[in-house]
């Protein structure tokens, strides 16, 4: 049994207590015997150490223009409040030492909200002489106790870390006096229009809540606490619910609200839990989207809906001997926190008559109203210890947030098809229109022929976007006619031929990303990583749609889509090596993962992972993406050099057996 470790948890207010309640539970798990562990091991002895940090002061430390400190300064100085307290004999050697410091490069550096093993940790430990029985429990207990208990309470008595969204995901490490700057910017140029703060102390009828199927029961909603998340650009955040206040038990008296007693005072619930509760909002959204989906059109509800889409318009247009577009692809300004409420509340006061009387049975249309008008009014946030109510937009993260959104922009979409004409999937009577809109999510794709006015068409979505309080993201619009246009993570050429787009190598510290062990990194893989639903649509065999020749020299469209799954399968086998060179790298447990016995497994992972993109009887593209893999992985050669070994073995005996099986002379 092993503990787990995570840096995103409410650091320990007595450090000594944590280290014995560590070893009590690892015992527990081991089934060891505590006196035991006490007579064999110095731990009277550590846990006085453990009593140092309770009164270390923050440092001062080095830091980027931007405020934000680089993960090695943050090693070092954790490292430094180590080495003052602990030493080598505590971990039992120097290698267990070092072992632990590689550990430690990890729990700082990873991804926001990953958690470390403390069994993948104390696997690698030598044991010392006379500890044969008690150090597995031991090094258990001890382990845990640094990482959740002294290395959590350096980093939030030095610093503010957030989650940083790249390639490689990882985390963003700020002072205190950078951190709270930060926060006064963003806030003060969001509370403008969006948030308003809330006294503490105030008291909201609406915040205690009843439901007859939750047997009668009172509960007090309680707010939901969100966090800053850094985009990929660097320099500016968003904010997103991060989780809900969750306390077993009943409230205590002197939080109680409406002066009830302790005896009947209601117990805590989630606004995510009210909102989940019987025939409420999240049944009622997801009612609507399974019996009545018209009410979400045109909005694309998946990214496999979003290109099918795209394909079934193309086969509509050429029909009508269209093969060239002008595409612009644009982004809403902060889409969640633009959507007015009181037009919210119109639109689904509209969508409650309609499915009042297309729905059985009817729902109750009169508490969803009252729901939504409590969630939009009176559900609060909890940011950096502050109350806060949005006074317009929603709070990204919660669970009805992207269903709201997009019933919001589908009626402003039907209320520019009404003015517009444009090609709808399954509408017949568009399907003479050579322009349409495609929008997942806030992501817009708008496309018209090669003769038609583009920048008119966007005028009048910019246009439309104004009378629902929209605006778009001037830094995100963009047309063929000056780049090339990626959508959805696919590029969509002229023609709206989708290619995968060619990116390149990731540049990365192996200390970030997600700490899976070998065993994990080859369930992940083999899950889903190595099969994006997307990349299907590069090889889907109706995109080649026949074109004219305009002179005999022009490759036929046969050989140029040839040509074009050639260019995909070249890109797919780059695009896969990165997946697994970071999976690889960011492993701890890497040396393991090169092994024989577990390279043969990722080797048939990566072969049906790609298999399963290109399709069975395409020997000529699954070459070139094995080759294009290896090619990529070059420069890592000696690292992964019985991984490409046996990737060749495994591709020669797919070839070899797909030979057998389509063979014309076993049918003849």
């Amino acid at each position: 049994m092993s503990l787990i470790c995570r840096r995103e948890r409410s650091s320990p207010l007595d450090l000594k207590r944590m280290f014995v309640s560590s070893l009590k539970k690892s015992c527990d798990a081991h089934c060891t015997y505590f006196p035991l562990l006490l007579a064999t091991c110095e731990v009277e002895k550590i846990a006085e150490r453990f009593c140092v940090f309770d009164q270390r002061q923050p440092k001062s430390y080095h830091c980027d223009s931007d405020g934000s400190v680089p993960h090695r300064n943050v090693y070092h100085l954790v490292v430094s409040e180590l080495n003052a307290a602990f030493s080598v004999t505590d971990y039992g050697c120097a290698k267990n030492r070092a072992i632990f410091l590689r550990y430690l490069k990890h729990f700082i550096g990873m991804q926001f909200g990953s958690k470390l093993n403390t069994g993948s940790i104390c696997r690698e430990f030598q044991v010392p002489e006379g500890m044969d029985s008690t150090w597995l429990v031991f090094s258990h207990g001890f382990v845990y106790s640094l990482l959740c208990g002294v290395v959590l309470s350096i980093l939030k008595k030095n610093f503010r870390w957030c989650e940083l969204k790249s390639r490689v995901p990882t985390v963003s490490y700020f002072t205190l006096a950078s951190w709270k700057n930060i926060l006064l910017n963003y806030l003060s140029t969001l509370k403008l229009a969006t948030l308003s703060p809330v006294a503490q102390d105030a008291s909201f009828p609406s915040a205690v809540f009843s439901h007859p199927d939750l047997a009668n029961e009172t509960y007090r909603v309680v707010p939901s606490i969100v966090r800053l998340v850094r985009k990929s650009d660097q320099r500016t955040f968003r904010l997103v619910v991060n989780r809900s206040i969750r306390k077993s038990g009943r409230s205590h008296q002197h939080c109680s609200p409406e002066g009830l007693p302790v005896s009947i005072a209601p117990k805590n619930l989630s606004v995510n839990e009210r909102l989940r509760c019987p025939n409420g909002l999240v049944a009622f959204l997801s009612r609507l989207k399974h019996e009545l989906p018209s009410i979400y059109a045109p909005s694309i509800l998946s990214v496999n809906g979003a290109f099918s889409s795209l394909v079934r318009f193309r086969k509509a247009v050429a029909t009508q001997g269209h093969f060239r577009f002008r595409l612009a692809k644009m982004d809403i300004l902060d889409c969640f926190h633009s959507i007015e409420h009181a037009k919210l509340m119109e639109v689904f006061k509209e969508i409650c008559d309609y499915a009042r009387r297309y729905l059985f049975p009817a729902p109750d249309t009169e508490h969803l109203v009252h729901e939504l008008e409590w969630f939009l009014r009176d559900a609060l946030i909890l940011f950096e210890g502050q109350l806060y109510r949005f006074q317009k937009g929603l709070a990204q993260g919660s669970c009805i947030c992207t269903e709201l959104a997009n019933l919001y922009l589908a009626h402003a979409d039907r209320q520019l098809a009404q003015g517009f004409p444009l090609w709808q999937s399954g509408v017949k009577s568009t399907w003479t229109s050579c322009s349409t809109v495609l929008r997942y999510l806030d992501d817009y794709l708008c496309i018209t022929p090669a003769n038609g006015n583009l920048s008119e068409f966007a005028k009048r979505v910019e246009a439309n976007l104004e009378h629902y309080g929209l605006k778009l993201n001037p830094s995100k619009v963009q047309s063929n006619e000056s780049t090339r246009i990626v959508w959805l993570g696919m590029e969509i050429q002229d023609d709206l031929t989708i290619m995968i787009p060619e990116e390149p190598p990731p540049r990365f510290c192996r200390f970030t990303g997600r700490p899976l062990s070998a065993e994990d990194c080859l369930l992940h893989l083999s899950r889903a990583r190595l099969r994006s639903v997307a990349w299907r649509y590069a090889f889907n065999p109706s995109c080649g749609i026949p074109q004219p020749s305009l002179n005999n020299g022009e490759l036929s469209s046969q050989t140029r889509w040839n040509s074009l799954c050639g260019q995909n399968a070249h890109r797919l086998g780059q695009r896969v090596a990165d997946l697994v060179w970071v999976c690889l790298k960011t492993s701890p447990g890497r040396m393991k993962l090169l092994t024989l016995p577990t390279v043969r497994q990722l080797a048939i992972c990566i072969i049906r992972g790609i298999r399963s993109t290109l399709g069975h009887k395409r020997l000529e593209w699954l070459r070139l993406a094995v080759k294009a893999f290896a090619k990529r992985l070059r420069p890592y050669r000696g690292e992964v050099a019985t991984l490409l070994s046996q990737l060749r073995k495994y591709l020669h005996k797919c070839i070899k057996m797909e030979t057998i099986r389509f063979s014309p002379r076993l049918y003849s």
